[in-house]
């Protein structure tokens, strides 16, 4: 007998073992990984312990391996409990007053449970599984505590992991999902899967697939999603073996299953054929074990072979007779229905003892059932039905622990079913198991082996031998054993367990194989592989990157190979060429704006001293203004009174005529009045000099504006001077010197407004002297006149005709003296309203200035603040320099 029967099972756990081995070699080799990431390793290490346990027990057949029980017991709470921890740690640890009594706690928790599983499990009996080919200890009790102490470890890993979610932000709550969902998912479904193959709700082959494609899924999505998303360094080598090895497995894993299920249906054929040969009396098999024949006829079983180990016991008798009943029911024709109940009413009479659960089941079923027509069919797949569900019920029933076997109430609520036919049969199977005459826990065992026993199929595989095995008692011999029907003959034919085991080994073997060498040839071969086509030329070019990071454009890759990384190779190269082109001119450039902002540095300054001594000027101009303004005020008060001077004489003049007229008038009385008359006339006298100097005043007066009238041309001139440099400064400083060119344009048109001004004034001041040289010669005259008839006074009476005379003259000339008065009063009427507007436009004027001075001193600021950037220019510039080198 060999010692290792390599099968699907083992295959698995081996697939499972290697990714996960793999995996937690990756976290493991992350540099400067961290704490978190280390839970995470040791986490995944245990779980790949469970898979050893698997790999450990599943080959070999002998009953010492039920050992690797106690390799798989611990290490899903240990995998459960060092995952949760990761979560303790990442992306920082939390406070060590919640972690480190937690952890105690449950491994404190883990110890307990495996200490209490060695214990029971040293001495208990052990079981083989048919569905998964491999021992186990029967402690029922423990596996239901250690059933809630998984689930309860897993509600922990899940809760630490949701909580943490739920209090991390950003990046580290996605890494953290990455992790807690597909671990969770790992297991969770398993453990789902686990817990109904167990009781043949499904198959194992199915438990083990679900296990390892979970596994290696849950992996992947975790080693991609931790890889894509955290900061953590790690090898582009490492992510395309993660990734390749993971999608090999998946595959092999899928591909495998079909694979052996074909050698299982190929080893049920071959046996098929030796079943048939063995019938016919011939020993066609060294696997063969014993051949039974059953006569319906005498209700008697035969070995053909009597020297074989194997006889036929009461449960072997018990089949033949059930399988006959059962395949009577199947074969019947398509019938009405009452007479196809009556039909099987009439087998039902005779079916053996024992079959009273199957026979209330039919007829329950049977009562359901309101079709027209029946056949045997619709019984056949009643018994299937309710075989599959007799399946789960018998491993629920063996898994129960020994108090709850002899425990009506619990047996009670195991059997129940709500559907027509299996209701019926787990009534009758509780009257008799459960029947309060009952008690010995054997006799209720007896009972149910035999209403619960199995209706065999025709050519169906089926596993027979005793499962339990206690210490220091008879190894438990394992058979594979088929019905077959011949000449009215029912024949079952044995056959070692082994040989299946045997047959399925060198299957295995190659997968073994294969699945080391797909492990090698990923992990090595990849490597050689891409060392060549990959590593080499992307390690090159990240030589080259460095070196251009580091400044020296000079380098150069080779491309080697015209693929994607010689198209990186020959693009870097390009780059490197155009950054170099780039920084020459760059270089360049930044000569070129070092001596551009160099240039503009010295306009701005001499512009700023320029707009300095414009400041200047404008101040002086203020100035000059200023005293023009305080000049023109006072000439308003001078022409105001030589205004009132002009009007007072006139009134005299008026007086003077009124005398003249009286003089006349009485000119007889002028002897007698001659004195007051002379005293009249020295009043005249001085009262034309006064008019005289008045008017010789007025003179000077209008002399004084005439110059400052030429000094306001100069001014204007001069003011026109300044706008005009001021407009060439201002189109030298381009857009910066827009507004002051505004300003000098409206200065400009104020000098020409002035200078107009100033000519009108210097004409009005003409003509005024003019006419006051006419009214200061007339004065003269009158003056003469007035001294004249100052000496001829005394000559009045004696001349008082030739006085007649002088009257019409002197009116006359007193009229026109008047005239002159008026038209002096007019002209120094203009005077007074040109000075006012004069004095007006000073003040205009000053304002201008003031505002011209005001944008000046602007500007002033401006300059400095386009020093302050042409400085920074000139820094940037430098900078650009120190770049380009």
């Amino acid at each position: 007998m060999d010692l290792i029967y390599l099968n699907y099972f083992s295959l698995a756990s081996l697939i499972g073992i290697l990714f996960i081995g793999f995996t937690a070699f990756f976290f493991f080799s992350i540099q400067e990984k961290a704490s978190g990431t280390i839970y995470l390793s040791v986490g995944l290490l245990f779980l790949g312990v469970l898979h050893v346990g698997y790999m450990a027990g599943f080959p070999f057949y002998s009953s010492w391996s039920v050992f690797h029980r106690w390799i798989i017991i611990p290490s899903p709470f240990l995998g459960t409990l060092f995952l949760a921890m990761f979560f303790f740690q990442y992306p920082q640890p939390v406070s060590k007053k919640i972690m480190i009594p937690a952890f105690s706690i449950a491994l404190s928790g883990v110890v307990i449970i495996c200490i209490w599983y060695f214990y029971e499990s040293f001495s208990a009996k052990r079981v083989f599984y048919f569905s998964g080919h491999y021992w186990d200890f029967q402690v029922n009790f423990f596996y239901k505590v250690y059933a809630i102490a998984i689930i309860f470890y897993t509600f922990l890993f899940v809760a630490i992991g949701t909580w943490r979610m739920i209090t991390l932000k950003g990046k580290d709550r996605i890494i953290t999902g990455i992790v807690l969902i597909p671990m969770a998912l790992i297991i969770l479904i398993p453990g789902v899967f686990n817990a109904m193959s167990r009781d043949g709700a499904v198959s194992r082959e199915l438990y083990q697939t679900v296990l390892d494609i979970s596994l290696v899924t849950g992996l992947f999505v975790v080693l991609v999603g931790y890889i894509n998303y955290t900061s953590e360094k790690t090898s582009i080598l490492s992510r395309i073996t993660g990734i390749t090895l993971a999608t090999f497995f998946l595959i092999l894993q899928i591909v495998s299953i079909f694979i052996f299920n074909q050698y299982e249906e190929s080893y049920d054929l071959i046996k098929k054929t030796e079943v048939r040969l063995s019938a016919a009396g011939l020993e066609a098999s060294k696997d063969l074990e014993y051949v039974f024949q059953y006569d319906s006829g005498t209700d008697s079983i035969t070995s053909l072979f009597p020297g074989n180990s194997q006889q036929p016991d009461e449960s072997t008798l018990r089949e033949f007779r059930f399988f006959k009943i059962a395949h009577s029911l199947f074969e019947l024709p398509s019938l009405p229905n009452g007479e196809f109940k009556q039909s099987v009413e009439d087998i039902l009479k005779n079916s053996p003892s024992g079959f009273d659960a199957y026979k209330a089941g039919v007829k329950d079923y049977l009562s359901s059932k309101n079709e027209a027509q029946l056949s045997g069919k619709d019984i056949e797949s009643f018994f299937d039905s309710l075989q599959n569900t007799l399946v789960v019920l018998r491993n629920k029933h063996f898994h129960l622990p020994p108090k709850e076997k002899n425990d009506p109430v619990a047996l009670d609520k195991l059997f129940q079913s709500k559907v027509p036919g299996i209701d019926g049969y787990l009534r009758e199977l509780k009257k008799f198991a459960l029947n309060p005459d009952v008690t010995d826990s054997a006799t209720r065992d007896k009972i149910f082996d035999t209403l619960l026993t199995q209706i065999r199929k025709p050519d169906e595989r089926t596993y027979k031998g005793e499962r339990v095995y206690e210490l220091n008692g008879l190894v438990p011999k394992h058979y594979i054993s088929y019905f077959y029907v011949s000449e009215g003959k029912i024949y079952e034919v044995g056959f070692r367990y082994e040989s299946l085991r045997e047959y399925l080994h060198p299957t295995g073997k190659i997968l073994y194989i294969s699945v080391l060498c797909i492990l090698f040839l990923v992990l090595f071969g990849f490597r050689f592989f891409f060392q060549g086509a990959l590593l080499n030329p992307l390690e090159e070019v990240v030589v080259g990157l460095r070196e251009a990071n580091s400044g020296n454009l000079e380098y150069r890759l080779e491309v080697k190979v015209e693929d994607e990384i010689g198209f990186i190779a020959r693009s870097f190269n390009k780059m490197a060429q155009s950054i170099q082109n780039t920084r020459k001119r760059l270089h360049s450039s930044a000569e070129t704006l070092d001596t551009s902002v160099t240039d503009f540095s010295e306009f701005t300054s001499l512009t700023s001293a320029k707009m300095e001594s414009q400041a200047a000027s404008l101040e002086e101009v203020n100035a000059v203004i200023e005293s023009l303004s305080n000049a023109s005020e006072k000439n308003v008060d001078s022409i105001r009174i030589q205004n009132e001077n002009l009007i007072e004489l006139n009134q005299k003049s008026q007086v003077l005529l009124d005398v003249i007229a009286k003089i006349s008038d009485h000119s007889k009385g002028l002897d007698t009045n001659a004195r007051e008359s002379k005293l009249e006339m020295e009043v005249v006298k001085k009262s034309v000099e006064k008019t005289g100097q008045f008017l010789k005043n007025i003179s000077n007066s209008f002399q004084r504006v005439d110059e400052i009238n030429r000094i306001l041309g100069e001014i204007a001139n001069k003011t026109n001077l300044l706008s005009l440099n001021a407009s060439i400064e201002a189109a030298r400083a381009g857009a910066a010197g827009r507004g002051f060119a505004v300003v000098a344009q409206e200065v400009s048109k104020l000098a020409e407004f002035t200078a107009t001004n100033a000519k009108i004034i210097s004409k009005v001041v003409q003509e005024s002297l003019e006419f006051i040289e006419e009214a200061n010669t007339a004065s003269l005259d009158t003056g003469h006149s007035t001294e004249n008839q100052s000496v001829k006074i005394n000559l009045t009476v004696s001349k008082i005709e030739e006085m007649n005379g002088l009257y019409d003259r002197g009116t006359t000339i007193i009229n026109d003296f008047v005239r002159n008065l008026e038209r002096a009063k007019k002209l120094s009427d203009e005077l007074f309203s040109s000075t006012e507007e004069q004095m007006t436009g000073h003040k205009e004027m000053m304002k201008a200035m003031f505002e011209i001075e005001k944008e000046v001193n602007e500007i002033t600021q401006e300059s400095g603040k386009i020093q302050d950037g042409i400085l920074k220019i000139k820094t940037q510039s430098s900078d650009l320099k120190a770049l380009s080198v």
